[in-house]
């Protein structure tokens, strides 16, 4: 060592050649690292859920729109076909067409329902999905482990 370094560790205690000041800001450093990603798959995660979310709601509206629609179409054929006796020959094809929608109406109903139990499971499935594994997780203490979510309902 030169002149100047060893007046230099006598002066300010040699805290450049401390071993236990560096591995306490390493240990800071890395806690901070930590930190930030922990937060960060947080934020990830939460979006993830908002976009489930939104979707759902969207989901939920059709749904109730296309059944305001099926009420509509399921009234007005019955009207149609008990309202007035002497006009059904001429509304045949009224009513077939009204049956073709309210089939068609019917379809789209039961697509957006399978939709809707999906993106549930969606919701449900990605709390608690974690990238750690199995055997780490039960030495690890982790509380992915348990289920506090409720469901989209």
């Amino acid at each position: 060592m030169s002149v100047a370094t060893t007046v230099n560790i006598i002066l300010d205690g040699g805290e450049k050649y401390n071993k236990g000041k560096r591995s306490v800001e390493r240990r800071k450093r890395n806690r901070r690292r930590r930190k930030n990603k922990t937060a960060k798959r947080r934020r990830l995660r939460q979006g993830r859920q908002d976009d489930i979310k939104t979707e759902y709601d969207t989901i939920h509206g059709l749904l109730l729109s296309l059944q305001h629609q099926l009420h509509v179409l399921d009234s007005t054929r019955r009207n149609l076909s008990i309202g007035n006796p002497e006009l059904v020959p001429e509304s045949t094809g009224l009513l077939t067409t009204i049956a073709n929608q309210y089939t068609s109406t019917e379809g789209t109903c039961r697509a957006l329902v399978g939709r809707k139990e999906h993106l549930q499971n969606d919701h449900l499935k990605q709390q608690g999905n974690s990238t750690m594994k199995p055997q780490k997780k039960r030495r690890h203490g982790s509380n992915d482990l348990d289920r506090t979510t409720l469901p989209l309902v």
